[in-house]
């Protein structure tokens, strides 16, 4: 069996990486596996170039697109459009 704490630090640092590639300019989506193919991880823009993110796993989807920011309890709201 997975470990899931192993697949979230595998999967972030893709993310961040394919996040800041996807913020220069639109592009399509992009797509990150597990090593055997059953974990993918996808960043996208939206229609207002705005990240995005998904992931399945063996093709069904988990998480469907969200959009990616962060909303600090003590702080500004780094999410555009909300």
């Amino acid at each position: 069996m997975l470990n899931p704490s192993l697949c979230a630090c595998a999967l972030a640092l893709p993310f961040a990486l394919m996040t800041a590639a996807l913020a220069q300019e639109a592009r399509p989506a992009v797509t990150a596996a597990s090593p055997d193919g059953s974990i993918a991880l996808t960043v996208s823009t939206d229609n207002d170039s705005r990240p995005t993110w998904s992931l399945s796993r063996k093709g069904k989807l988990l998480i469907a697109p969200s959009k990616r920011g962060f909303i600090l309890t003590d702080g500004l709201n780094m999410v555009r459009g909300l």
